[in-house]
């Protein structure tokens, strides 16, 4: 087929280049953080692609396929998904791997080839890395990032893959665009509980409310400890389980009941024993396993994001949370960086969970403090 677009397709339909980034997110569940450099270890854990799946809800999110035409690399990193769902309109890049034998030089050579046909949009399932490794070869067009990596600290992502698909086609009538930041991190730091966060560069992206915001630092550590001391006072029973999330916030805690703790992991206190950095599975089992009376979920919101649950604490799936129960959801976070976002948002691969949600939760955020945060799902 012809590296162009006739102008009477180009005048009835949007031209997007999708790209699917098959191994992002996989190490999240099984605790790794991240899949940079380790996806055997990942697969050995028992990690399973979740890319495809949000890449689905992506496309089955659109209303109207009709206005669309797709470019995407065959199979694994975009053709399969786009035929499953019933793309109609598609050009299909040829001789690309499938997964586990995709790499980021497949990702970049997908975004070059694609620049033929001259999109309107690169859209992209995958992470940071996945951002990072597209701006290297392509700065001009706009990007927008359907989340399914780990972390998603970059501004160029939507809430969830449902939101994509809203910000896609707002995009498509308004062509509006706002520059987003991409960022990105050392995974083996991150994988030993230390955050290097660095700006890798900028990209043009939709202009949305439905795009989460860069990653901030949080420096609020007055209010953090006087979180965990109203935690420990008012809240800790010697008898419960707690699932403790990942965040500085929630390791003032951690430090407090369990003497110790990972500030990037996920740890368990219970009665029973302690457990430090632990994967999905191991929620799971500690669940079912150990002797308790209640068991909470306490997490924070990323700072500059409002993101609860879908970023960096994939551990807390939506199987635990169900196991736990909404009601028993904790969530601390100093005033400051409560009063910096919005709403609190939530990406979880469960619709009917989703429902359990309330519109609103109350955050702790001081010694007896509270705030009310409206929750977008």
């Amino acid at each position: 087929m012809a590296s162009r677009i006739s102008k009477e397709a180009r005048k009835e339909r949007f031209v997007v280049a999708f790209i699917i980034n098959p191994i992002a997110g996989m190490g999240g569940r099984v605790g790794l953080k991240g899949t940079d450099n380790i996806l055997q270890e990942a697969i050995k854990r028992g990690a399973k692609p979740i890319a495809w799946k949000r890449a689905e809800e992506f496309l089955r999110s659109l209303r109207n396929y009709d206005k669309f035409m797709f470019i995407a690399p065959e199979g694994d990193m975009g053709g399969k998904v786009l035929r499953r769902v019933g793309i109609q309109r598609l050009v299909e890049l040829r001789g690309y791997p499938d997964y586990p034998n995709t790499d980021p030089e497949d990702t970049k050579r997908a975004v070059r080839e694609a620049l033929n046909y001259d999109p309107d949009i690169i859209v992209f399932v995958g992470g940071d890395g996945t951002a990072r490794d597209i701006i290297s070869v392509c700065e001009e067009k706009p990007i927008l990032g359907v989340p399914a990596g780990v972390k998603m600290y970059s501004s160029i992502f939507a809430i969830s893959p449902r939101h994509a698909a809203l910000v896609l086609e707002e995009f498509a009538k308004s062509r509006r665009v706002v520059e987003g930041e991409i960022l990105d991190i050392d995974e083996e730091a991150f994988r030993a509980d230390e955050l290097k966060l660095r700006l890798f560069g900028y990209a043009i992206t939709p202009m949305s409310e439905l795009l989460q915001g860069s990653k901030e630092i949080s420096h609020g550590d007055s209010d953090k400890e006087a979180i965990a001391e109203y935690f420990v006072d008012e809240i800790f029973k010697e008898d419960n389980m707690y699932i403790l999330g990942p965040g500085s916030t929630v390791y003032e805690i951690k430090k407090r009941i369990l003497g110790r703790g990972t500030l990037l992991g996920v740890d368990i206190y219970s009665k029973d024993r302690c457990m430090f950095d632990v994967s999905e599975k191991g929620i799971l089992k500690a669940l079912e396993e150990q002797d308790y009376d209640e068991a909470y979920i306490v997490v924070t919101i990323i700072g500059g994001q409002g993101m609860l649950f879908g970023r960096g604490n994939q551990q807390i799936s939506p199987e635990v949370i169900r196991r736990v129960g909404v009601k028993n959801i904790i969530v601390v976070a100093d005033l400051l960086k409560v009063k910096r976002v919005k709403k609190a948002y939530i990406d979880l691969d469960d619709r009917e969970l989703l429902k359990e949600f309330p519109e609103y939760i109350r955050v702790i955020t001081g010694y007896n403090r509270f705030y009310v945060l409206p929750v977008l799902r």
